[in-house]
């Protein structure tokens, strides 16, 4: 899963000998420096599948069990909820850096750009 919303951000990258033809990236401003992106086109079509047949699917099944852990109460499942958090939140903070550079590579103003990330927002834009 975390892989999943990683992908879905557009920062990833083909591994090997096989570059489909796609040259590495020269720019050494850029984040994918060297590497050679995922092509645009399968990047799409990966993140509409995603995200339709495998994130929607775990991310309920994953919140309602971690609610069914957290709301036993049961010591033996502090770590496996110390853990599960954990990793929520560094998805989290991976995926906020991301938007974040994201922002700043397109000028974006960023009080306004996390505004509108946040849904429950009140500040004036």
């Amino acid at each position: 899963m975390c892989f999943m919303i990683r992908f879905s951000c557009g920062s990833c990258f083909l591994d090997g000998d096989d570059t489909l033809g796609i040259p590495a990236i020269p720019d050494a401003s850029q984040l994918l420096y060297g590497k050679v992106p995922y092509p645009p086109i399968a990047n799409d079509q990966l993140c509409v599948l995603s995200s339709v047949k495998i994130l929607m699917p775990l991310q309920k099944a994953i919140l309602e069990g971690l609610e069914k852990l957290i709301q036993s109460n049961r010591p033996q499942y502090w770590t496996t909820i110390f853990l599960s958090v954990f990793m929520l939140l560094h998805n989290c903070s991976i995926l906020t850096w991301d938007r974040y550079r994201h922002a700043l590579k397109h000028a974006v103003k960023v009080r306004s750009f996390i505004c509108y990330m946040c849904d429950n927002c009140d500040a004036k834009v």
